[in-house]
C-alpha cells in the first residue's frame, strides 16, 4: 500500500523539462530495443508490438501531450527501423496502412491513459483536501475545548455565587455556539459579515436599538470565535449597564474595509449612546480579556467615553465579496435598525 500512495503522488505531479525530455526518449528506444531483440523470432511482423506499453506509461506519468509525441515518434522510429525496406520510411499503402492502424490504436490508448492520469489528479487533490479537513477539523475541537475551560475558569473567578455563574457561562458558551453556526454555515475557512454579528447580537435585539453597517466581506477562520465573543461581551455589558439597559439606548456597529500592504484589514466600531452614564470598571475580568488584543484580532481598544462605550476592532487578511459590495454598504433589514421595532 505504502508504494501504491508514492506512485499515486508520483502521478500526481508535472514533470520537468529535463525528466519530459528523458521520458519521451525512454519510452521510444526501449521498446525500440526490444523490438530489435526479438526480431530473430517475430521477423516482419508485429512491428509496433513493443510500443503500445511504453504509449501507456508516457501519457500516464508525462501527460498526454509527451504521450502524443511518443506515439508519433514511436510510429516514425519503427516505420524507419523495422518496416521493410529497413533505414527508409515506407510510403507503400500496406506500410501505410499499417501505421495508421498503430496510431489508431495507440490513439486509444492515448485517451484511456490520459483520462486515468485526469482521475488520479482529482483523487490526489480530494485527498489534500480530506487531510486538511481532518487537520482543520482536529484543531478547532482542540481550539473550543480549551476556549471553554477558559470561559469556565474565568467565570467561575467573576461570578459572585452559582446562579450568577450559570447565567453567564450558559450565556458564553451559547455566544461560542453561535460563532461555530455562523462559521459551519459558510466555507470551511472563513465566515462572512453581515452574517456573523447578525448572530450574534441576536440575543440583544429586543434591548434599545442596535444598528448594524458594512461591506459584505469575509474574516479568516482564526478571527471567527474572538470575534463573536467579543461582541457577545460588548453587548451584554451594554444590556447590563450601558445602551441596552434603557429603551432609548442606541448601540451602532459599523465596520470598513481599511487598506495595508499586504491584504485589506476590516475596523469594527461599536458605539453606544442615549444610555447611563459610562464608568471604567473598578476590576479586570474575563470581559477584559475577551475585549483585548489576541490570536484573530489584531487590535482592540475599548474607551470609556461619558456618553457611551465605545470599541474598535481590527482583523487582518480579510476578503471582499465582491467589488460593487467593496463601494456599497450593506445594512441589515427593519427588525435590526429600525427604531419602531424595540
Amino acid at each position: 500500500m505504502p508504494a501504491l500512495i508514492r506512485l499515486q503522488r508520483l502521478l500526481g505531479h508535472e514533470p520537468n523539462a529535463v525528466v519530459s525530455i528523458v521520458g519521451v526518449v525512454v519510452s521510444v528506444a526501449l521498446p525500440t530495443a526490444v523490438r530489435w531483440a526479438l526480431h530473430p523470432v517475430l521477423g516482419d511482423a508485429l512491428w509496433f508490438a513493443t510500443y503500445y506499453p511504453a504509449i501507456l506509461a508516457a501519457t500516464v506519468f508525462l501527460g498526454w501531450r509527451l504521450g502524443l509525441l511518443t506515439l508519433l515518434l514511436s510510429a516514425l522510429v519503427a516505420d524507419y527501423v523495422f518496416i521493410p525496406p529497413p533505414h527508409t520510411v515506407s510510403l507503400q499503402a500496406t506500410d501505410a496502412a499499417a501505421v495508421l492502424v498503430f496510431l489508431f490504436s495507440g490513439g486509444i490508448i492515448l485517451i484511456t491513459a490520459t483520462l486515468l492520469r485526469q482521475a488520479i489528479h482529482r483523487l490526489n487533490r480530494s485527498t489534500d483536501i480530506q487531510e486538511a479537513l481532518n487537520r482543520e477539523l482536529q484543531h478547532r475541537v482542540n481550539n473550543n475545548l480549551a476556549v471553554v475551560q477558559a470561559l469556565a475558569a474565568q467565570t467561575v473567578r467573576s461570578s459572585p455565587d452559582l446562579p450568577a455563574f450559570s447565567a453567564s457561562f450558559q450565556a458564553r458558551l451559547t455566544a461560542l455556539s453561535k460563532a461555530q453556526t455562523v462559521l459551519s454555515t459558510g466555507e470551511w475557512h472563513r465566515c462572512d459579515f453581515p452574517e456573523l454579528p447578525a448572530a450574534a447580537l441576536e440575543p440583544f435585539m429586543g434591548h434599545g436599538h442596535i444598528t448594524l453597517q458594512g461591506p459584505a466581506c469575509s474574516v479568516p477562520a482564526e478571527s471567527c470565535v474572538p470575534l463573536v465573543l467579543a461582541l457577545h461581551e460588548l453587548a451584554t455589558n451594554a444590556a447590563k449597564h450601558g445602551a441596552l439597559s434603557v429603551p432609548d439606548g442606541q448601540v451602532s456597529l459599523r465596520w470598513r474595509l481599511r487598506e495595508n500592504s499586504r491584504a485589506p484589514e476590516l475596523v469594527l466600531e461599536w458605539v453606544e449612546s442615549r444610555g447611563p452614564q459610562v464608568m471604567r470598571p473598578s476590576r479586570r475580568g474575563l470581559g477584559s480579556r475577551l475585549l483585548a488584543q489576541q490570536a484573530g484580532l489584531a487590535d482592540v481598544q475599548v474607551q470609556y467615553e461619558p456618553e457611551g462605550l465605545q470599541c474598535t476592532i481590527v482583523v487582518h487578511a480579510v476578503s471582499v465579496a465582491s467589488a460593487a459590495h467593496r463601494s456599497a454598504p450593506h445594512t441589515l433589514g427593519a427588525s435590526l435598525n429600525d427604531p419602531t421595532s424595540a
